[in-house]
Protein backbone atom coordinates (compact mmCIF):
# COMPACT_ATOMS: atom_id res chain seq x y z
CA UNK A 1 0.00 0.00 0.00
CA UNK A 2 2.90 2.30 0.69
CA UNK A 3 4.03 2.06 -2.95
CA UNK A 4 0.45 2.57 -4.18
CA UNK A 5 0.02 5.80 -2.22
CA UNK A 6 3.53 7.07 -3.01
CA UNK A 7 2.37 7.43 -6.61
CA UNK A 8 -0.49 9.68 -5.42
CA UNK A 9 0.05 13.37 -4.73
CA UNK A 10 -1.31 16.02 -2.39
CA UNK A 11 -0.45 19.57 -3.45
CA UNK A 12 2.19 18.16 -5.80
CA UNK A 13 3.97 16.18 -3.06
CA UNK A 14 4.00 12.36 -2.87
CA UNK A 15 2.09 10.85 0.04
CA UNK A 16 4.36 9.75 2.89
CA UNK A 17 3.41 6.67 4.91
CA UNK A 18 2.86 7.20 8.66
CA UNK A 19 5.61 4.75 9.60
CA UNK A 20 8.32 7.15 8.43
CA UNK A 21 6.72 10.09 10.22
CA UNK A 22 6.25 8.17 13.49
CA UNK A 23 9.86 7.00 13.34
CA UNK A 24 11.25 10.48 12.63
CA UNK A 25 8.97 12.50 14.90
CA UNK A 26 8.22 10.19 17.86
CA UNK A 27 11.12 7.72 18.11
CA UNK A 28 13.93 10.20 17.46
CA UNK A 29 12.28 13.21 19.04
CA UNK A 30 14.47 16.09 20.15
CA UNK A 31 14.50 15.95 23.99
CA UNK A 32 14.30 19.76 24.13
CA UNK A 33 10.96 19.76 22.29
CA UNK A 34 8.16 20.59 24.80
CA UNK A 35 6.26 17.39 25.67
CA UNK A 36 2.94 19.23 26.01
CA UNK A 37 3.08 20.42 22.38
CA UNK A 38 1.65 18.36 19.55
CA UNK A 39 3.51 17.86 16.30
CA UNK A 40 1.29 18.40 13.26
CA UNK A 41 2.17 16.22 10.27
CA UNK A 42 2.58 17.85 6.85
CA UNK A 43 -0.45 17.57 4.58
CA UNK A 44 1.17 14.86 2.42
CA UNK A 45 2.06 12.71 5.49
CA UNK A 46 -0.88 10.35 5.96
CA UNK A 47 -2.03 7.52 8.23
CA UNK A 48 -2.40 4.86 5.50
CA UNK A 49 -2.39 1.76 7.72
CA UNK A 50 -5.79 2.80 9.16
CA UNK A 51 -7.45 1.88 5.86
CA UNK A 52 -6.65 -1.80 6.52
CA UNK A 53 -7.97 -1.79 10.07
CA UNK A 54 -7.58 0.50 13.02
CA UNK A 55 -6.33 -0.48 16.46
CA UNK A 56 -6.38 1.77 19.49
CA UNK A 57 -2.69 1.17 20.15
CA UNK A 58 0.49 -0.10 18.47
CA UNK A 59 3.29 -1.82 20.40
CA UNK A 60 7.01 -1.62 19.67
CA UNK A 61 8.82 -4.45 21.51
CA UNK A 62 12.20 -3.85 19.82
CA UNK A 63 14.95 -2.92 22.29
CA UNK A 64 16.43 -0.15 20.14
CA UNK A 65 13.17 1.84 20.08
CA UNK A 66 12.59 4.26 22.99
CA UNK A 67 8.81 3.93 22.78
CA UNK A 68 6.88 0.97 24.21
CA UNK A 69 3.50 1.83 22.68
CA UNK A 70 1.74 4.51 20.69
CA UNK A 71 -1.87 5.17 21.70
CA UNK A 72 -4.05 6.32 18.78
CA UNK A 73 -7.06 8.55 19.31
CA UNK A 74 -9.67 9.98 16.94
CA UNK A 75 -9.21 13.79 17.13
CA UNK A 76 -12.75 14.57 15.92
CA UNK A 77 -14.16 12.45 18.76
CA UNK A 78 -11.72 13.89 21.29
CA UNK A 79 -12.72 17.47 20.38
CA UNK A 80 -16.50 16.89 20.19
CA UNK A 81 -18.50 19.35 22.27
CA UNK A 82 -21.04 17.05 23.92
CA UNK A 83 -21.47 13.36 24.73
CA UNK A 84 -24.15 12.81 22.03
CA UNK A 85 -21.81 14.20 19.36
CA UNK A 86 -18.96 12.05 20.71
CA UNK A 87 -20.74 8.70 20.52
CA UNK A 88 -22.09 9.37 17.01
CA UNK A 89 -18.67 10.10 15.55
CA UNK A 90 -16.24 7.91 17.47
CA UNK A 91 -13.84 5.72 15.51
CA UNK A 92 -11.98 3.72 18.14
CA UNK A 93 -11.31 0.45 16.39
CA UNK A 94 -12.05 -0.61 12.85
CA UNK A 95 -12.12 -4.18 11.51
CA UNK A 96 -9.90 -4.87 8.54
CA UNK A 97 -11.74 -4.90 5.21
CA UNK A 98 -9.63 -7.96 4.29
CA UNK A 99 -10.64 -11.34 5.72
CA UNK A 100 -8.65 -14.51 5.04
CA UNK A 101 -10.70 -17.74 5.28
CA UNK A 102 -8.78 -21.03 5.10
CA UNK A 103 -11.06 -23.84 3.91
CA UNK A 104 -9.42 -27.17 3.22
CA UNK A 105 -6.19 -26.58 1.33
CA UNK A 106 -7.30 -23.20 -0.08
CA UNK A 107 -7.33 -19.72 1.41
CA UNK A 108 -10.18 -17.46 0.41
CA UNK A 109 -9.91 -13.69 0.64
CA UNK A 110 -13.01 -11.62 1.33
CA UNK A 111 -12.55 -7.99 0.30
CA UNK A 112 -14.92 -5.33 1.62
CA UNK A 113 -15.12 -1.64 0.78
CA UNK A 114 -13.32 0.83 3.04
CA UNK A 115 -15.97 3.10 4.65
CA UNK A 116 -15.87 6.74 3.51
CA UNK A 117 -15.87 7.96 7.13
CA UNK A 118 -12.31 6.64 7.46
CA UNK A 119 -10.92 9.01 4.82
CA UNK A 120 -9.43 12.40 5.74
CA UNK A 121 -9.94 11.56 9.41
CA UNK A 122 -7.52 13.08 11.90
CA UNK A 123 -5.80 10.94 14.55
CA UNK A 124 -3.44 11.75 17.41
CA UNK A 125 -0.51 9.44 18.12
CA UNK A 126 0.51 9.61 21.79
CA UNK A 127 3.84 7.87 22.50
CA UNK A 128 4.29 5.89 25.71
CA UNK A 129 7.99 5.80 26.56
CA UNK A 130 9.87 2.77 27.93
CA UNK A 131 11.83 5.08 30.24
CA UNK A 132 10.06 6.71 33.18
CA UNK A 133 10.17 10.49 32.92
CA UNK A 134 10.80 10.47 29.15
CA UNK A 135 7.81 12.59 28.11
CA UNK A 136 7.30 12.95 24.38
CA UNK A 137 5.11 15.15 22.21
CA UNK A 138 2.13 13.65 20.42
CA UNK A 139 1.76 13.63 16.64
CA UNK A 140 -1.41 14.52 14.73
CA UNK A 141 -1.95 13.05 11.25
CA UNK A 142 -4.84 12.42 8.84
CA UNK A 143 -5.78 9.40 6.77
CA UNK A 144 -5.70 9.80 2.96
CA UNK A 145 -8.36 12.12 1.48
CA UNK A 146 -11.57 10.74 -0.04
CA UNK A 147 -10.57 11.87 -3.55
CA UNK A 148 -7.73 9.30 -3.32
CA UNK A 149 -10.12 6.53 -2.29
CA UNK A 150 -8.56 3.07 -2.57
CA UNK A 151 -10.45 0.46 -4.57
CA UNK A 152 -9.29 -2.42 -2.40
CA UNK A 153 -10.62 -5.10 -4.74
CA UNK A 154 -8.64 -3.71 -7.70
CA UNK A 155 -5.59 -3.18 -5.47
CA UNK A 156 -5.61 -6.81 -4.30
CA UNK A 157 -6.29 -8.09 -7.82
CA UNK A 158 -3.33 -6.19 -9.28
CA UNK A 159 -0.88 -6.92 -6.44
CA UNK A 160 -1.41 -10.59 -5.61
CA UNK A 161 -0.11 -13.43 -7.76
CA UNK A 162 -2.07 -16.63 -8.25
CA UNK A 163 -5.23 -14.96 -6.99
CA UNK A 164 -8.53 -15.73 -8.65
CA UNK A 165 -11.81 -13.95 -7.90
CA UNK A 166 -14.61 -16.28 -6.78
Amino acid sequence: MNQHFRRKRIDGEPIVWEREVIKNELFHQNPDYPADDSILAYDNERYIRALLGLAGQHSYPQKNIPIADVRIEDVEYKNAEDEKDRTAKKIDRFKSPLTFKPIGNKIYLIVEEIPSILYNREFEFQPISKTKGDERSSLTMKTPPLNLKLNLYEFVKSNMRNWYPV
